[in-house]
């Protein structure tokens, strides 16, 4: 039942909404309904009055033709509506309430004052139209058809109803609609007027928007651009220093690579700041040890604080506090307050670092005794390209310490905040969410490759007889990259397209390619040398950090990737491992072909150690699969199965095992099964993954590519 009522009524909607939408106005629309409703009602009206009618055995063929007849004229009404034709809809209806109430005032029910509904004509005209004109013209034709037929059929008495009273009252019962249904429109097209500006204003921020983030997106391209320009040089800076050896210009050399590396540090924070802005800062989240961390920073500092006679102290709890957080950014982040505290600081005063551990919180408190924040710089310290205003700031600084610090933190899920006073110096609050975890799940810290090494003791471990191509734009990187391949043959090329032609001509052992380059950029070129198949270790150079164009160049197939500013013997070291794990994949190569050959050893291998192999992969999770599992597993002995092992694949046993355990890891990692690297540690049988990371970088020649260590 109620669902029969719903679908009646549904209909009954569907019909008041004949018509409208499309390009109509709401004003348009408004009319289009109140049309609708009014026929829809005067059906009803209709069917109502003639089954009331015939129940009561009083039908009357006069009225009944004018109900059916004002029926015929309704449905005629709905169709010019459906049909958009509305004008010629509202005059039909206009003509048919004339019609209608003059037959029924003077024919059908007279003497009954039928002649007042003449008004219904009139409130139709007054909804339906915007026309002063058309309102009076159906005024004038109302008031004859409401007096003048009582002249001649007399229903009333003449001295009664036609007198000047009753013209009054028809009058003012017109032009009192028509005075409150003008101040609606009027406050329609108002409010519709507000609307149409509001949407104005819309588009307009709209366009501001679009603006604003064509000029962030200008901003991003533009830190990505002149951190490749400054890079560049900080590279030759710190490469050209490293080479002055001699003791008068040892002081000099270390001054110079320390204030490069405080400029390379600069461009990484404005970059990181950059796409912490744009929300596209990834951090490789790791457990870290806070407690070691700080007092690697405070030893750092010790020297500069005393060397200023600014006193630094460290308290800390004996316990180790863990927390969730990129070991790299946070190091960072807490060197720009520790680098503040230092500037800020006068001699003879105080810098005091104090840790300590809640139930679910670590905090760590910087409090110095320097010139303080006044009131009016505090609320801004963290807005990013800010700087107080004072006589330190005057001479130099980019704003940028404190903004990108806040950031680490946050995405950290910490909090940071900062209490000063102008002249009662400064403390910083730094609150990290504490990580219980075991002292194995954390990540020792890895120190920079020392700058004192001699580049040609590193040289020498590279192959005199190779070939290399270095790929570079820029005409003293590449004469500073050829400086350091001495005793190498060197080809050279200014862009991406250069190296292909050279490529054609020569036989190149190695390439060394720059990322951004003008005609052919390196992912050009390397796109374009793994669709020709040339199987050549290359190692990309570039400015870009950013871990989406890091994979991005990783899934080509480079071998390598090393950002400038960067140490001549990193990219010696990387290129002498690159160099030796092509030869190994090459030779492994040749020795599956070789065992492939049908003439030398049969295609299915030692049936033994497929089992074995198989086992191994069974209980491939398992850290504690031993050799002496496997022994009495197979009923053999520890040197049967060496001698086993060594004899089908020339590999030791436990080199067999961790073969094994590394090509299940390379299946995972080109699956995309393991999202971080501890994750697919744990799923070959590595408990430690720093560990299983330079297993897997020495055999394949680079690290797992998972979205997070």
């Amino acid at each position: 039942m109620m669902k029969r009522l719903l679908e009646k009524w549904f209909f009954l909607k569907s019909l008041v909404q004949l018509g409208t939408g499309g390009e109509n106005t709401k004003q348009e629309d408004k009319k289009v309904r109140f049309l609708n409703f009014y026929v829809l009602v005067w059906e009803i009206v209709v069917i109502v009055s003639t089954f009331d009618n015939y129940y009561r055995d009083v039908i009357n063929v006069p009225e009944q033709s004018i109900l059916f007849g004002s029926f015929l004229f309704c449905v005629l009404i709905q169709f010019l509506q459906s049909n958009r034709r509305y004008v010629s809809a509202r005059l039909v209806v206009l003509v048919m309430s004339y019609v209608f109430v003059f037959s029924y005032a003077n024919f059908i029910l007279p003497g009954t004052l039928m002649e007042y509904f003449t008004l219904f004509p009139l409130i139709l005209m007054i909804v339906l139209f915007e026309s002063r004109w058309l309102y009076f013209s159906a005024l004038g034709v109302a008031t004859c058809l409401f007096f003048f037929p009582n002249f001649y059929v007399e229903h009333y008495p003449i001295s009664l109803f036609n007198q000047l009273h009753n013209l009054i009252f028809f009058i003012a019962v017109f032009l009192g609609f028509y005075f409150f249904n003008n101040q609606n429109r009027k406050s329609e097209r108002s409010l519709e007027e507000q609307r149409n500006e509001a949407l104005a204003q819309k588009e307009v921020i709209e366009i501001q928007k679009a603006e604003l983030e064509e000029l962030n997106r200008f901003q991003s391209k533009f830190f990505v651009n002149i951190s490749h320009e400054l890079r560049t040089p900080l590279t030759l800076i710190q490469g050209y220093a490293s080479q002055l050896n001699t003791t008068e210009q040892s002081t000099s050399v270390r001054n110079i690579l320390d204030q490069s590396g405080k400029m390379a540090d600069m461009v990484d924070d404005i970059l990181d700041m950059s796409k912490a802005k744009f929300q596209k800062l990834e951090l490789q989240l790791t457990t870290v040890n806070l407690n070691e961390l700080v007092h690697r920073l405070y030893v750092s500092f010790l020297p500069s604080f005393e060397a200023k006679g600014v006193t630094l102290s460290f308290d800390a709890p004996q316990y180790d506090c863990f927390v969730q957080t990129d070991l790299r950014y946070m190091e960072r982040a807490l060197n720009n307050v520790l680098h503040n505290s230092l500037k800020f600081t006068p001699a003879e005063q105080w810098v005091k670092l104090s840790l300590k551990c809640t139930d679910d919180q670590v905090e760590l408190v910087v409090a110095d005794g320097g010139i303080g924040i006044s009131a009016e710089d505090l609320p801004q310290v963290f807005d990013r390209f800010y700087q107080a205003s004072n006589d330190i700031n005057q001479s130099g600084g980019s704003g940028v310490g404190l903004s990108f610090t806040k950031d680490i933190i946050e995405l950290c899920d910490g909090k940071v905040s900062i209490d000063s006073a102008l002249g009662k110096g400064t403390t910083v609050h730094i609150s990290l969410p504490l990580k219980k975890v075991d002292s194995a799940q954390t990540v020792e810290y890895q120190a920079p490759m020392a700058s004192g090494s001699k580049v040609s003791e590193v040289a020498t471990q590279a192959s005199n007889d190779i070939k290399v191509l270095v790929v570079d734009d820029h005409d003293e990187m590449r004469a500073y990259i050829v400086s350091l391949l001495s005793g190498v043959e060197v080809l050279q090329a200014v862009n991406g397209q250069e190296a292909l032609k050279l490529l054609k001509k020569e036989q190149v052992d190695y390439i060394i390619t720059d990322y951004m380059m003008p005609v052919m950029d390196g992912l050009q070129l390397v796109e374009a040398i793994r669709a020709q198949e040339l199987d050549i270790p290359i190692l990309m150079l570039t400015a870009r950090v950013d871990f989406e164009g890091k994979m991005k160049v990783l899934r080509l197939g480079v071998d390598d990737y090393l950002t400038k500013p960067f140490q001549a013997e990193e990219l010696l070291v990387r290129m002498n491992r690159s160099l030796e794990n092509y030869q190994q994949r090459k030779k492994f190569q040749a020795e599956e072909k070789n065992i492939e050959e049908p003439e030398e050893v049969e295609s299915t291998g030692d049936p033994l150690l497929e089992k074995i192999q198989e086992f191994i992969l069974q209980n491939v999770g398992d850290a504690s699969l031993s050799l002496g599992e496997i022994c009495d597993e197979f009923g053999l002995s520890t040197s049967s199965l060496y001698r086993r092992v060594k004899s089908s694949t020339g590999l030791s046993s436990n080199e067999f095992v961790r073969e094994v355990k590394l090509q299940r890891a390379l299946e995972l990692v080109d699956e995309g099964r393991c999202q971080t690297v501890k994750e697919l540690s744990l799923s070959v049988g590595f408990s430690k993954p720093s560990y299983f990371v330079q297993l897997y970088e020495k055999r394949f020649g680079k690290k797992p590519e998972v979205n997070r260590f």
